[in-house]
């Protein structure tokens, strides 16, 4: 309870003052119904991406929306980015580069 407590709020239990039970909980219900709309969610509708490594899988189950005009941008940016540096970087290189940055994010 004190990790659970001190992950939620910022402060130990020892720590908490009169309001911070109510915060607790508040943002504890909050985390509860984020974990109940995941296991609700449509898998069908989702992509999952699977990165292996030797004998290691991360799995990660993402929205099939639509990319934003920002996303976009920032695709752009990435496939820019990659033509410029042309042959100097292998290809093998590049999607390495690219797989270590996915895994950040998963």
């Amino acid at each position: 309870m004190q990790n659970i407590g001190f992950i939620i709020v910022g402060t130990y239990i020892e720590d908490w003052q009169e309001n911070t039970y109510v915060k607790f909980m508040s943002q504890f219900e909050q985390i509860m119904e984020e974990i109940k709309s995941i296991k609700n969610t449509n898998k069908n509708e989702q992509e999952m991406v699977v990165i292996s490594e030797g004998n290691k899988e991360i799995k990660k189950y993402i929205s099939s929306q639509e990319i934003t005009a920002l996303g976009s941008t920032l695709k752009n940016n990435i496939e820019d980015s990659l033509e410029e540096y042309g042959d100097s970087i292998s290809e093998s290189e590049k999607i390495k580069i690219l797989l270590q940055l996915i895994k950040k994010y998963m």
